[in-house]
Formats: structure tokens, sequence, C-alpha cells
């Protein structure tokens, strides 16, 4: 149970609500401010901000739970994940000024970067590991011929869905004609 009740899990389910909320703000800004709506606009990026705000406190405050929680995964973030995790800070902080500034569709992207860059590095750091220190990928890992059907699914997946979503991407974001 402490797997997923330990401190470490209970930052990292905060950490990704407050993202979710701060990637949704930026992209609400955007369609805002290209729609028209100024004080709409306006509003999603001051909570984007403020969400913003509150990611970045979470996730320094998460030093000290991974540290006492897990050395392994505390050494590899400030090792071999840390240019991400500085990346992640970076974009960050840039999308927060791009909102500041009322450049909505530039923060967009930079968001969509800072969150990016910290789901990658967290990733860099928890590799090989599943389950820090107690379980690695090619021991949970299914059997060959179930892994190869697991491709070949999401490969069949990745060509029907993916044309699908960028289409629904490029009418969504259309002009009203």
């Amino acid at each position: 149970w402490t797997s997923w009740t330990g401190p470490t899990s209970l930052v990292g389910g905060v950490l990704a609500v407050l993202t979710c909320a701060f990637l949704a703000a930026a992209f609400l800004a955007a369609d805002a401010q290209r729609d028209g709506h100024s004080e709409l606009a306006l509003r999603c990026a001051r909570n984007a901000v403020r969400a913003g705000i509150a990611t970045g406190a979470v996730a320094l405050c998460a030093i000290i739970p991974i540290s006492l929680d897990s050395d392994t995964l505390s050494e590899r973030l400030r090792g071999r994940a840390a240019p991400l995790v500085l990346l992640s800070a970076l974009a960050g902080l840039a999308a927060m000024w791009d909102l500041h500034a009322r450049r909505c569709v530039r923060a967009r992207i930079t968001a969509v970067g800072a969150v990016g860059s910290v789901v990658i590095g967290w990733g860099v750091a928890q590799y090989p590991d599943v389950l820090v220190d107690h379980a690695t990928i090619t021991e949970v890992a299914g059997a060959r011929t179930t892994l190869i059907g697991l491709v070949i699914v999401f490969a069949a997946a990745a060509v029907t869905a993916v044309p699908a979503l960028v289409w629904l991407f490029v009418l969504v974001n259309r002009r009203p004609t």
C-alpha cells in the first residue's frame, strides 16, 4: 500500500493534477484570445500563471519526500534527469512570462514543453525501473508474443487514430467561415 499512499506517490498525484490545470488554463487562454474574447483570455492566463506557480512550488517541495522516500530516484533526478528538470523549469517560467505578456499562443507551446520535459525527466530518472528499487521493466514484461501483439495493435491504432486527431485539431482551430 505504501507505494500507492506514500509521500512520493501523493506528491506525484498532486503534480499531475496541477500540471493538467496549468495546461488547460494555458490552452483556454490561447483559444479565448484567438476567438477575440480578451477578458476571458486574461482570466484564463491569470489562472494559468497561478497554477504554474503552484506547480513549481509543489515540484520544489517534492524534493523533500522524494529524498526521504527513494535515494535512487532522488539521485537520478539530480543526475541524468537534471537537464530535463531544468528545461522544464525554464519552459514553465517562459510560459508564465508569455501568459503575463498576453502571448497566449506562444505560451501554449512553452507550457507543453514544461510539462513534457518534466514527464520525460521522471521517466529518465525512473528507467529501467517500473517501481524504483523493486521491479525493473524486464522483470515485469509480458511474454514476447504478447509484446509483439501489443506493438501491432498500437501501430494499427496510430495509423487510424492519429490522422483523425490531426484533422480534429485542424477543424477546431480553423476560424469560422
